[in-house]
């Protein structure tokens, strides 16, 4: 009898193997599906609320700016000459300033009219990796917020440009045309201090002439961290040397200034469906 039963034993044996194996795949397979999904889903909401960081810094930095446009569309320097200002941006407030050395003024001139030869060309387009997700719903949900990242930079860069740029008048004898160029930015931090000087070539009739505005880093970067401490406490802000965004860091670059929001990476979303929970151990039970 016994040696009639073992075949049965062996085959109810194997058959549990099978099936024991083929439940613990597809348990492995649903749980990094469910992880993968997390990430997903994590990296979307950590765009967004980047995106919207990024937007109430370029709102505050964009107010500032056009602060200088309306000053040197009113009370333009006169031709040939160097007007330098510094901006308060606790008071939004644009004063004069001392006139910087002949070494710095001439590199702020070549910014400004390297800024406004070129305020009408075309803005190349970067490309935005795309995640190496092999799930087309978890890959459309990843290149959705990259792609939107990507976009939203571009708008607010023009948006930034259509704030800098302003043309008056009509090239006649009573209102003479006046053409305000674009902000160019240079870095500066031979006083000891990090401070962004803004640069700009204002065309007229009677000639071309320029204007600097002068902004201390430690001041604007803590009013701008300020306005996104409900969302990224321990964020800061990075100063880039180098013009142009780069093909793999426009979702964190700010379009008026040439700075970098840092934040930490998002944690994995710990609210999504657990139905899935509930069916493994059901099949495992």
């Amino acid at each position: 009898m016994k040696a009639q039963r073992r075949p049965l034993l062996a085959l109810y044996a194997l058959g549990s193997g099978v099936a024991v194996t083929a439940l613990a795949i597809v348990t492995f397979v649903v749980l990094r599906q469910q992880e993968r999904h997390a990430r997903a889903v994590a990296e979307a909401l950590h765009q967004e609320d980047v995106r919207t960081a990024l937007w109430r810094m370029e709102t505050r930095v964009g107010s500032l700016l056009a602060m200088t446009t309306g000053v040197a569309a009113q009370a333009p320097p006169a031709p040939g000459n160097f007007a330098a200002n510094w901006i308060a941006p606790a008071m939004n407030s644009i004063q004069q300033a001392e006139t910087p050395s002949e070494g710095r003024q001439q590199a702020l001139i070549e910014a400004a009219d390297l800024a406004f030869v070129g305020c009408n060309m075309p803005v190349p387009q970067a490309n935005v990796p795309t995640p190496a997700w092999t799930n087309p719903d978890q890959q459309a949900l990843g290149n959705r917020g990259a792609e939107r990242s990507a976009d939203e930079y571009m708008r607010r860069d023009n948006s930034n440009l259509s704030q800098q740029v302003a043309l008056q008048g009509a090239s006649t004898e009573r209102a003479p045309q006046l053409f305000v160029g674009p902000l160019a930015t240079c870095w500066d931090s031979s006083g000891g201090e990090l401070a962004l000087d803004f640069a700009r070539r204002i065309e007229g009739p009677g000639g071309a002439s320029h204007a600097s505005y002068r902004i201390e880093w430690d001041e604007l970067s803590g009013l701008l961290l300020a306005e996104i401490a409900d969302l990224f406490p321990s964020a800061r802000l990075e100063p880039i040397e180098e013009s142009g965004a780069a093909k793999d860091d426009r979702a964190q670059r700010l379009a008026a200034l040439p700075a970098r929001l840092v934040v930490p990476p998002p944690l994995p979303a710990t609210d999504l469906p657990r139905d899935h929970v509930w069916a493994l151990g059901g099949a495992w039970a």
